[in-house]
């Protein structure tokens, strides 16, 4: 079991719950040392490391690995998985995992922050929409999508 920092449209509870219908302690964190920018072409953030930056965030706690295994295939190969120390609102330091855009990747991303209320306002209902056929659980192929596992690259991280 694990923490899992999330960010971007994962902090949006009917995003998570296209990855999975389970519920977990949720609590606010921020991530030092990472900047939530835009992606080219696309409403969605990634992480990218710069010094000056933080990034608030949810932990996920308790995290099992075929939730990590679900959120890898949601997330697709454009991010990858990094080991992360996140700040709790009370000072304290938390391991965590979470996902920042993939060092191959890293030309995709736009020098412009993510704004997680232009997103709700502008492109939510859009994203929930272009996404929905990731999950649906009491589809047959539910067993199938829950088994399955994308490309996992070990380190650290989480956003709000």
């Amino acid at each position: 079991m694990m923490n899992l920092f999330v960010y971007g449209p994962l902090f949006f509870p009917e995003v998570w719950r296209l990855i999975t219908p389970k519920r977990f302690i949720m609590v606010n964190a921020m991530l030092d040392g990472y900047a939530c920018l835009r992606i080219t072409g696309r409403h969605t953030p990634a992480l990218v490391p710069l010094s000056s930056a933080v990034t608030d965030g949810f932990i996920y706690k308790e995290i099992d690995d075929s939730i990590i295994d679900r959120t890898d295939d949601f997330l697709g190969p454009i991010y990858q998985r990094q080991n992360v120390s996140v700040r709790m609102e009370n000072g304290e330091v938390v391991p965590a995992m979470t996902y920042v855009l993939h060092v191959k990747n890293i030309g995709l991303a736009l020098k412009y922050r993510w704004s997680a209320e232009a997103f709700r306002r502008n492109h939510l209902q859009e994203y929930l929409k272009s996404r929905q056929d990731f999950y649906m659980p009491d589809s047959p192929s539910a067993h199938q999508a829950a088994t399955t596992t994308g490309a996992k690259n070990a380190s650290n991280g989480r956003k709000r």
